[in-house]
C-alpha cells in the first residue's frame, strides 16, 4: 500500500474514478477507497478477482462497522 497511495494522493481528489486495468488482488481498490475515492477494477483471473472482491467486502464491513 506504501507505494501506491501516493500516486492516489498526488493524482486523484476525493470522488474521482480510479480505474485499474490489472486489478489483481484489490490493492489499488483498497487504496482508493481509503481515500474517498472510486474504484473500477479489470481482473481476468478468477482466482485474483475473487481476492480482490473479498479483500474489498471486508473493507466495506470493517468501515460501516
Amino acid at each position: 500500500m506504501a507505494l501506491i497511495e501516493p500516486c492516489i494522493l498526488a493524482s486523484t481528489r476525493p470522488g474521482d474514478l480510479i480505474l485499474d486495468p490489472f486489478c489483481g488482488s484489490g490493492q489499488t481498490g483498497l487504496g482508493a477507497r481509503r481515500h474517498d475515492r472510486r474504484f473500477y477494477g479489470i481482473e481476468l483471473i478468477g482466482d485474483s478477482a475473487r481476492l480482490a472482491k473479498k479483500r474489498l467486502a471486508a473493507q466495506e464491513l470493517k468501515a460501516n462497522g
